[in-house]
């Protein structure tokens, strides 16, 4: 019996020790199979170039197209790149004219009228009077001339312009009102009476040219009283036939002195023709 037992034992351990080994279980071999199919697979990939960044999906010459879908999608901060960093960003209208004048478009037809630009260095007034000069021969809207008088700047002006805060200019009234106050340190002044008598008759200067310039200063000079304008003209004047011709009979107004003038300047030229003929 003892001899019974001792044998069963015995065959035991000889079952125990003719079981073959394993070396490692079933997931280490699966993952070392995936592992070298994972490794063989990334060896046919072509090489990617940082270059491959700048051309769409599947075009770059080193990019087969039979393993395009093998392309994971670039992500930044969880994003999709495109969505991070967009082609175009169209940025938001910002003008100094209000909703309303920016809604309205300019009625089809019309012919912007050609005009000299602003700098912000001459009278403002001078542009406004030009720009409304053309700008009302046409049938236009508020809206419209705001929207052409932001043609006519340029230089300092067209930053004065981009500087006013946005949506305040509801109008053209507004709109001009703001321009001649910004930029009214260049603007002309009259000049007094007192300034013509500067407008003296030289010895070199015919009575044609004397007049042109003495009746352009006249225009500088505001409500010239007539008769201190026919004082003014014979203190001016070199001594000549129209000279007495004004202290005899002073003139009433510009328009007579001018009408006047021209008879004795055609005398003026009539003898110097005669002076010069052979």
């Amino acid at each position: 019996m003892w001899r019974n037992t001792h044998c069963h034992h015995n065959q035991g351990e000889v079952m125990e020790r003719a079981r073959p080994q394993r070396t490692t279980n079933v997931g280490e071999q699966v993952s070392k199979h995936v592992t070298s199919r994972r490794k063989k697979w990334r060896a046919d990939l072509p090489y990617r170039k940082t270059s491959c960044l700048f051309h769409p999906p599947g075009k770059h010459p080193q990019w087969k197209t039979g393993i395009r879908a093998a392309a994971r999608p670039v992500s930044i901060g969880g994003m999709p790149a495109m969505q991070a960093f967009p082609l175009a960003v169209t940025p938001p209208r910002r003008s100094p004219f209000a909703t309303e004048i920016l809604a309205e478009a300019i009625q089809p037809g019309i012919k912007i009228p050609n005009i000299s630009e602003y700098d912000g260095t001459k009278d403002p007034l001078d542009h406004l009077d030009r720009f409304l000069a053309k700008a009302d021969l046409l049938d236009l809207s508020d809206a419209t001339y705001c929207k052409i008088f932001r043609t006519t700047l340029a230089g300092k002006a067209m930053v004065w312009f981009n500087q006013l805060p946005i949506g305040t200019i509801e109008s053209f009234e507004q709109l001009s009102q703001c321009f001649l106050h910004h930029f009214a340190i260049n603007k002309r002044y009259p000049k007094t009476a007192s300034y013509l008598f500067t407008m003296i008759q030289r010895e070199h200067d015919s009575l044609r040219e004397y007049m042109q310039k003495f009746s352009e200063a006249v225009l500088e000079v505001p409500h010239v009283n007539p008769e201190l304008l026919a004082s003014i003209m014979q203190q001016n004047l070199r001594r000549g036939r129209f000279r007495e011709s004004i202290a005899g009979k002073p003139p009433t107004s510009l328009d007579e002195l001018l009408v006047r003038a021209e008879k004795y300047i055609r005398i003026e030229e009539t003898s110097d023709i005669r002076t010069v003929t052979p």
